[in-house]
Order: C-alpha cells, then structure tokens, then sequence
C-alpha cells in the first residue's frame, strides 16, 4: 500500500495510526522467491516532526517458508518486524534515507520488505543440529544412518586422501 505523506509533512498536528496488510504473498530473499505463509496486519504510524518531516514506526508479524539449508525440509521463519524512521523532506535524495519513499509517497510494503531482508536468517536450519542429507545417496540423516558404507562416501576423496598421506611429513 502507498501513502501520500504531504499532509504529514506539512499539517503540524498530523498523527495517523492504521493497521495495513501487507499486499505481498511472496518474498525475494538472495534472488529466491519464498512463500509468506501467513502476515498480520502492519501497524504504521505516521506523525509531523516540524519542517518537512515526519516520524515513520511499523511493527508487523511475518512468518515465511524456506527450506533447511542442510536437508531440504520446509523450515517455517517467523519474523517480528519492528522499525522506527525519521524522513526529512530535505534528505529525500539520499537513497539510504527513502529506499521505502519516493516523491513523498511512502510504500508500506517496500518498507517491511527492507526489514524482513535485514532480519532474515543467514543460515536455514530445521533444528541446530540438523545432519542434512547423505552426499552419496541422499537420504536425510536426522532420523539414523542411511546405511552407506563409509567406504563408499568417500570414495570421491580417495584420491585426495591417498595423497594426503603419501605426502604427509611427520
């Protein structure tokens, strides 16, 4: 959702406070596209700092679906979303400033998306110590073995393996 925030800027007893839902059902994160799978309403508030300027809050709960980094299994990431901005009309042409405003129009949605991506988890994980999969068979690990020899996951590293010892100083 946009906003124009020209009576915010220039009316000294603007005060608004809204809840929005978000208009966005996915979410770009490291150019892949992830599910939101559920999104309360945005409660934006919106209030006039004198000169051109208005005073930005929004707190919001997202929760998005991903897959585990080590196994591949839906992994739900709920995210609380809380953000504070001062935008000054003359500081309008720094982008860092108005990534979320242009030409005085604020949009919401820009601005949750700006700080889902700074809350978002570098790593993925269904549990701290999730296994993942066998690199030989794939099979998932968490609930036991899979049953391939150690010979036979490693035979990729042999080589490597061979060398490493035969060149090995003690």
């Amino acid at each position: 959702m946009k906003i124009d925030l020209e009576d915010a800027l220039s009316n000294n007893k603007y005060i608004l406070d809204e809840e929005i839902l978000p208009e966005f059902d996915n979410m770009e994160v490291r150019g892949i596209n992830k599910p939101v799978y559920e999104a309360s309403p945005v409660k934006l508030h919106l209030e006039h700092r004198g000169k051109r300027s208005v005073y930005i809050t929004a707190d919001a709960s997202i929760c998005i679906l991903d897959k585990c980094d080590r196994c591949l299994k839906d992994v739900y990431i709920p995210l609380e979303i809380q953000t504070e901005h001062l935008y000054k009309e003359e500081e309008a042409q720094d982008p860092d400033n108005t990534a979320f405003i242009e030409n005085n129009i604020l949009d919401v949605d820009d601005l949750i998306k700006g700080e889902i991506l700074t809350e978002y988890p570098v790593k993925v994980l269904c549990k701290e110590d999730c296994k993942g999969i066998c690199p030989f068979c794939g099979k998932d690990l968490n609930p036991g073995d899979c049953g391939c020899k150690d010979q036979d996951k490693n035979l990729r590293m042999a080589s490597l393996i061979d060398s490493y010892l035969k060149n090995k100083e003690v």
